[in-house]
């Protein structure tokens, strides 16, 4: 009976910490966001009017970028978006 005990405290446990995670951008189908970007570290930070998110590059230059409203193309992979193009939004 106790070990039944313990097994349930631990299942419920898992449960209810699986909750406390950071929540996850909402992700469109076809991986464009519009927005602007700034600096934070090592990642840049792109804000839209649906949250902030961090991206990457490796190829692409976004410096020019900054304080602009752009539209960027790429994907997520774990809670960064890495940029494949990005475009001046009009």
């Amino acid at each position: 009976m106790k070990r039944l005990l313990i097994i349930s405290f631990l299942v419920l446990s898992v449960f209810t910490l699986s909750a406390c995670g950071e929540k996850a951008f909402p992700r469109n189908a076809e991986n464009i966001y519009i927005g602007t970007i700034a600096p934070q570290g090592r990642f840049w930070v792109f804000e839209t009017d649906a949250g902030i998110f961090k991206i990457s590059s490796t190829f692409l230059d976004l410096n020019p970028y900054l304080g602009k409203k752009i539209k960027i193309h790429g994907q997520f992979s774990k809670d960064t978006f890495f940029i494949d193009d990005v475009k001046i939004a009009q």
